[in-house]
Parts: C-alpha cells; structure tokens; sequence
C-alpha cells in the first residue's frame, strides 16, 4: 500500500487531477512556452490520373490454328510440336481477309479474254470477304453484254437487275436503308453477299450507263457495302469499264493457263500502265490468278514465273470441276481449292490501304 501510494503521489504532481484550475497570473503566461498557430489551409492539389488502365484499349486477333490432327494432334496434346507453319499462315491469311477498311472499298475483276475466269474469281472472292469479313459485300456485274454472275448465282424471286435500280435512282432521297436494297439485289444465303445483276437477255447498247449513272450507282452502293467486287465485261475501252477502274481501289487480273489468255491478261497490264495515272498503279499493285481451267492446259506452275515483274503477286489456282458449274458456292470447293483461293483474298487486302 505504502509503495502504491508514494507511485500515486508522484503521477499527481506531474499530471494534475481533471477539475477547475486557478486562473494563470500575467507573469507565468509570459514567461509560458509559446503555443504556435494551425498553418493556413492550402489549395488541393490538382489531380493527376494514373498512368494505368485496367481495361484494354487495343485488341487485335492472333492467328489461332485449328486443332492438329492425327498423331501430331497426341504429341501437341502434351506440348510436343504445334501447329505448322502453313496453319499458322492460312490463320493469317484468314485475319487478313477479315479486315474492315474504315472506307468502302472497290475490287475490279478484269481479262479482256472471254473464259479467263473473271466471274468465278469475283464470285468466290465475294464469299471469301463476306464469310470471313461479317457480310455487306456485293458483286456488281459490270458487264453489259450476257453478263454471268446472275447465271451463276443464287436469284431472288423479284428478278430484279440494274436496269431497275437505275429506273428508281430519282425516287431516293438519302433516307434509304440497306433493307431497301433487297428490292434490287440478290442475297447468297450461304456465302453471304449480294449481287447486282445485268441483263443478259439485252444488248449493251440498250442498257449502256453514262458516267453520272455509273457515279450515282455507286455513291448508293457504297453507303450499305464495305466492299464493291467488280465482275467486268470483256470491252476495255466501254464507258462502263473505264468507269469501273476510276473506282476501284485493286485490281485482279485472272486468267486461264493459255497462251491467248495469257497474253490478254499481259495486254490489260501494259494498256494500264500505258495510260498512266490511277490505271498505272492499279496495274502496278495488281494480283494475277492463274486458273487450271482444263487438265488439258498446262499447269498454273508451269505459266506463273512469265508473270513475274508484271504486278505485285502472281498467285495459281488448281483445277477444280466444282468451279465449271452452273452455280458457283464456296462450299462445293475442295479444300486445297479453298486455301488457294484465300491466299489470293489475302494478297489483295495486304494491299488496300485504310
């Protein structure tokens, strides 16, 4: 008791007990240590953001092959070997394909030989960007004269052909949807575009578009499609062809393994390039397509080198029966058919530019 008391005697002394306190004398605030006042309140700093973000800006798609099969598929099942290099390039090519240009874009398929191949190339590069690329993708048949690409194609039941969208052109007025151009075109329920047909059953010369018919078309189509596939006639001096070139954004010259073909297609280039302008560097950037039409000819390897230094790729396309049908679909292509076709769709996007 004694020591507690003596602790609690000494605790007092140095912190008094809480009560009333007598008032300080003058003399001992004075001689007190001075009390200093709160600091004056700053402004609040301005905020600066972090440097970071929790939600991505940017994604881009990377090539992802399909699953290898057979007995590399066990291997890479364990993390022994992958996929090649040629499924890692037909997934590229497949991106590249994909791509959405922020601008409609105008391919025109050109051979001024009869037989190169110009409708079944635009209509399966058609189905190769419209599958691929999410749709709006039409084949406009610029050929006036039997024009095939509606022969070759799925119709719909209106039978509607480009005579009839330019007979309605005064009716619009900028409040159109791209609904309102199934009154004129012919959708692909499969392979997903559209064709704007010709009339076959009339002559070009009765159903000839000037240039301001031509532009008007054009300006219409590209407000509903990214991607505008021209199949052309075989006159390359018509309005409609040279209208054509004025256009588009690439050219892709195809043509069958003859020597005719051939030296149409060589023909085509140099009148391009002749010409100077937008021609000569659609023809300088162009893509060549060497089709085995006939096991008869000879073999796209075989002409493909001559074409070397004409244009910017030279690509082959094997001989495949499912392309001389009456209609043309991308499914009934056989698998190697497909993949030389992508690689064309691919060296063309490589080339538009955004």
């Amino acid at each position: 008791m004694t020591s507690l008391r003596s602790a609690w005697a000494a605790n007092a002394e140095v912190r008094p007990l809480p009560g009333p306190q007598p008032a300080a004398k003058a003399s001992d605030v004075s001689q007190a240590t001075p009390v200093f006042a709160p600091p004056e309140p700053r402004a609040p700093e301005a905020h600066q953001p972090f440097d970071h973000t929790f939600i991505e800006k940017h994604r881009t798609e990377t090539p992802t092959p399909a699953p290898v099969g057979g007995f590399a598929g066990v291997l890479a099942q364990f993390g022994i070997g992958g996929p090649s290099q040629a499924q890692q390039a037909e997934e590229a090519d497949k991106i590249a394909v994909s791509k959405v240009w922020t601008r409609p874009k105008g391919i025109a398929v050109a051979n001024g030989k009869g037989g190169s191949g110009k409708t079944p190339t635009s209509l399966y590069l058609a189905a190769m960007f419209a599958r691929l690329g999410g749709g709006m993708v039409l084949v406009d048949d610029n050929n006036t004269f039997r024009g095939a690409a509606g022969w070759q194609t799925e119709n719909a039941a209106h039978g509607a052909t480009k005579e009839d969208l330019i007979a309605a052109l005064p009716t619009f007025d900028g409040s159109e949807r791209a609904a309102d151009m199934a009154r004129f075109t012919h959708h692909q329920t499969t392979d997903r575009y559209d064709v704007l047909q010709s009339r076959p059953q009339k002559l070009a010369r009765d159903q000839a578009l000037d240039d301001a018919e031509f532009d008007a078309i054009q300006e219409l189509l590209r407000r509903f499609y990214r991607v505008v596939v021209f199949d052309s006639g075989n006159d390359e001096s018509a309005p409609t062809w040279l209208r054509m070139i004025h256009h588009s954004d690439a050219l892709v010259v195809p043509t069958a393994t003859t020597p005719k073909h051939c030296e149409s297609a060589k023909l085509l280039l140099e009148a391009l390039t002749a010409a100077g302008g937008h021609g000569a560097e659609l023809a300088r950037n162009a893509v060549i397509v060497v089709s085995h039409a006939s096991t008869n000819d000879p073999a796209p390897e075989q002409v493909a080198p001559r074409f070397e230094g004409m244009a910017r790729e030279v690509l082959t396309i094997p001989h495949d029966p499912a392309m001389a049908r009456e209609w043309l679909r991308w499914d009934d292509l056989a698998p190697r058919t497909q993949r030389a076709w992508l690689a064309v769709g691919a060296a063309i996007a490589r080339g538009l530019e955004d």
